[in-house]
């Protein structure tokens, strides 16, 4: 599937309440490849028991790139914002 969307040229992607919004990154680093996002949105309604899960692959895809300048997460809570922090700080440099 990242292949078909193109994910290296593109600048922006929004993921909202898809049934595998997490699956998509998740295959973004797992396939090697470092996309030049500019804006990232995620939207998305996490089950009490995933959410500690659900931490890790954002942090990962956030960690793979560097350049972005709007991020938008919207993730209900009970997620661990500690494990979500170092890959947004991973573009400290560069958001507005």
């Amino acid at each position: 599937m990242t292949c078909a969307l193109n994910i290296i040229r593109r600048n922006s992607l929004k993921l909202w309440n898809c049934p595998h919004s997490l699956d998509f990154p998740e295959a973004i680093v797992s396939e090697g490849r470092t996309p030049r996002l500019r804006s990232f949105e995620l939207v998305m309604d996490l089950d009490h028991d995933e959410a500690e899960i659900h931490a890790h692959p954002i942090t990962g895809f956030l960690e793979t790139f560097t350049g972005l300048e709007d991020l938008f997460p919207m993730l209900t809570e009970p997620i661990n914002w500690n494990s979500v922090v170092p890959g947004i700080l991973a573009h400290k440099s560069t958001l507005r």
